[in-house]
C-alpha cells in the first residue's frame, strides 16, 4: 500500500488502495501517527475518487427518442 501523495494509476487502483487503508484502520492495531498518515491518504484518495465520479457524470449521455429521431441528451442525475 502506498502512503504518499502520488495519484493512483486508475479509479480501480485508488478504490483498492482506499479499501486496504480502511481495513487497516479498522483493525486498530497501529500507532497513532501511522493511523493519521493513513487517514490523510484516505482523504486524498476519497477526493480523487469523488472527482472521477463527478467527471464521469458530466460525460454520460443518454439516448432518447424525440419525434421518431434518436438524439443525444445530457444525463442529469437525481441527488
Amino acid at each position: 500500500m502506498k502512503n504518499d501523495n502520488k495519484m493512483p494509476e486508475s479509479f480501480e487502483a485508488a478504490l483498492e488502495e482506499l479499501d486496504a487503508i480502511v481495513n487497516e484502520l479498522e483493525l486498530g492495531d497501529i500507532e497513532l501517527e501511522k493511523s493519521l498518515v493513513l487517514f490523510e491518504r484516505g482523504i486524498v484518495l476519497s477526493n480523487y475518487l469523488k472527482a472521477k465520479i463527478e467527471d464521469g457524470k458530466t460525460r454520460i449521455k443518454t439516448l432518447a427518442k424525440q419525434d421518431g429521431a434518436i438524439i443525444e441528451k445530457e444525463f442529469i442525475a437525481e441527488d
